[in-house]
């Protein structure tokens, strides 16, 4: 069973984390602070650590969402990279959630849902 990530999420945890943006990397601490990805900032979240290896953050990844090709979507939409040819679902899934999460990323006000208060007028 498919468990995707959740854009809002992963942006938040990329912000709270203050973790910068690098296409290079999942997760790793240089000397002005952490930098990586949207997935590398819910492994830190969880964990509070860098990994000891990069590929510690993709298997936590496919352990947490059940799909390897979901999170090499995710990692595609969000960095940008060219997509595969005739991709399965899991990886188009993973591909748009991608995208989302780095749009929240860069643009963080996009995409948020308008919160209402309801109050109840008095005349």
């Amino acid at each position: 069973m498919l468990r995707r990530i959740d854009p809002h999420l992963a942006a938040d945890a990329m912000a709270a984390h203050q973790v910068t943006v690098d296409d290079g990397c999942w997760l790793v601490q240089t000397d002005h602070g952490l930098k990586g990805c949207a997935v590398g900032a819910l492994f830190f979240t969880q964990y509070e650590d860098v990994p000891l290896v990069q590929q510690d953050v993709v298997e936590w990844a496919v352990q947490c969402t059940g799909s390897r090709v979901y999170v090499l979507g995710f990692d595609a939409g969000f960095h940008g990279f060219a997509p595969m040819d005739d991709p399965p679902h899991h990886y188009t899934l993973g591909l748009a959630d991608g995208k989302v999460t780095r749009l929240l990323v860069d643009e963080p006000g996009a995409c948020r849902p308008a919160l209402f208060c309801w109050r109840e007028e008095t005349s």
